[in-house]
């Protein structure tokens, strides 16, 4: 399925090939704007704005084939898309393109800890918390930034807390 952008006027018109019925929408109670501006007679904006629109029509196309085989749930994956397809992840999704759930690959979840552990690491003592806590922060840290601030940050955090690294 064929799917066009154009440009009427100041709205974009998507066309994917299958007939709209022709419907009345009510219109807007809004009261109309009192200024007016017209693009007539300004080329270099209308060219701007022409080129953009076949931009995004060349991108939509590109997305169409992208997304060839994936699920109504996968539209503006990975931030705006569904949640994940459990049943796509087995190989038994029964309702294929028409799933309303993702059916592409999204990252691995940070592990979180459950409420019971989360209590146990408030109740800890500083030094124990720090004991325990600060070995992971370090590797963290010296995977992403190895500056000397980071590692003065780290010792000086080590040193209140009484832990030597």
């Amino acid at each position: 399925m064929q799917t066009t952008l154009k440009l009427r006027g100041t709205f974009l018109e998507v066309q994917d090939g299958t007939e709209l019925v022709n419907c009345q929408m009510p219109r807007s109670l809004s009261q109309p704007c009192l200024h007016s501006a017209s693009i007539e007679g300004d080329e270099a904006d209308l060219g701007l704005v022409t080129s953009y629109v076949q931009n995004l029509s060349e991108n939509l196309s590109r997305l169409n084939k992208d997304m060839a085989g994936c699920s109504r749930g996968s539209v503006g994956h990975p931030e705006l898309c569904s949640r994940t397809c459990l049943y796509f992840a087995t190989g038994t999704c029964a309702n294929g393109s028409d799933c309303d759930y993702c059916h592409l690959a999204h990252p691995k979840r940070s592990v979180h800890l459950d409420k019971r552990r989360r209590d146990i690491l408030r109740s800890m003592p500083l030094q124990e918390w720090a004991t325990l806590v600060l070995p992971i922060v370090q590797q963290r840290i010296e995977a992403v930034d190895k500056s000397p601030e980071s590692q003065a940050m780290l010792a000086d955090i080590a040193a209140r807390c009484g832990i030597p690294i």
